[in-house]
């Protein structure tokens, strides 16, 4: 009896013809670290690395990588960049091109975030209206304010909110004269720059649930001495087992103060509201419990 292998296909290549032998290959990175894709080929006179972000939109690599035209591509991976595909087009020595197959990049984030039991906050990572937490912009935007607008990653989740904290408010102000409720939401205030209190805390809510930190808005009533001011909104992050205050509208807010949950007393949203903050000794912490679940946002 006869058996008969598969048929092997025999490929002849020009004296000058580039031929790849080694495929690139899918890599697996968490972030910050270094991403690598090699390729193998014969006859090659020039690389040039593309990526493609989204469809099939192939562009060469920028500046910003080591190695784009080279046989070997090396970069830090960001978050941003999860999902990217790559390839190479190698020129011959007879000048013409040839392809390499795609092979696509996966980078996880740090896992300095959900290091508390959020089990029982769950309900506080969800989108929301106004807290686009799972869109493009506003997980860029987070991933950045994490920190600290610098390359260096958090090594807790107390660290990571401090940085967001700052960064967000050292890049917006405070807009209390204009309009005094919800009317942009996260994505629209950071665009502007700009915000009421409502829009502001919006704002800290999406940002820390698109890294996984529970968050939930929250309001209170502010005096001058006996008499009512005004209420105003906060943001609360869930960090070391406990809901910790984030007001972006307090004058100096955690770049003085170094830390989450800071005293609002005599400081506050007051000075920056009147540019006054003389007879403000309190900001009473009422109405706690009607900024529960996912509805907070809305």
């Amino acid at each position: 009896r006869t058996v008969y292998s598969d048929p092997a296909k025999l490929t002849i290549h020009g004296e000058n013809e580039a031929y790849i032998t080694t495929q690139p290959k899918a890599v697996s990175v968490k972030e910050s670290s270094a991403a690598t894709f090699t390729v193998a080929a014969k006859n090659a006179m020039s690389y040039q690395w593309q990526v493609c972000k989204s469809g099939s939109n192939w562009v060469n690599v920028g500046t910003d990588v080591t190695g784009g035209t080279t046989a070997k591509l090396s970069f830090t991976a960001k978050t941003t960049y999860n999902g990217y595909q790559y390839h190479c087009v190698v020129t011959g020595k007879d000048g013409k091109t040839v392809t390499s197959s795609a092979a696509k990049l996966t980078v996880t984030a740090n896992g300095w975030y959900n290091t508390d039991n959020v089990s029982s906050v769950k309900t506080y990572l969800e989108e929301t209206k106004y807290a686009q937490s799972n869109s493009t912009t506003i997980k860029k935007l987070a991933q950045t304010a994490v920190k600290n607008g610098g390359s260096t990653m958090p090594t807790s989740t107390y660290q990571a909110m401090v940085n967001m904290s700052k960064y967000l408010h050292t890049n917006t102000s405070y807009d209390p004269a204009t309009y005094s409720e919800t009317r942009y939401g996260a994505i629209k205030t950071w665009q502007r720059r700009s915000g009421c209190c409502a829009d502001l805390a919006h704002l800290v809510v999406a940002c820390a649930r698109s890294v996984g930190v529970p968050a939930r808005y929250r309001h209170i009533q502010v005096y001058k001495g006996d008499s009512w001011a005004f209420g105003h909104y906060q943001a609360e992050v869930y960090v070391q087992s406990k809901w910790q205050l984030i007001d972006l509208c307090n004058d100096t807010g955690c770049s003085t103060y170094g830390y989450l949950d800071y005293d609002y007393y005599n400081t506050g949203a007051y000075r920056r509201y009147f540019n006054d903050d003389t007879g403000a000794k309190s900001l009473t912490r009422q109405n706690t419990s009607i900024v529960s679940g996912a509805a907070n946002s809305d």
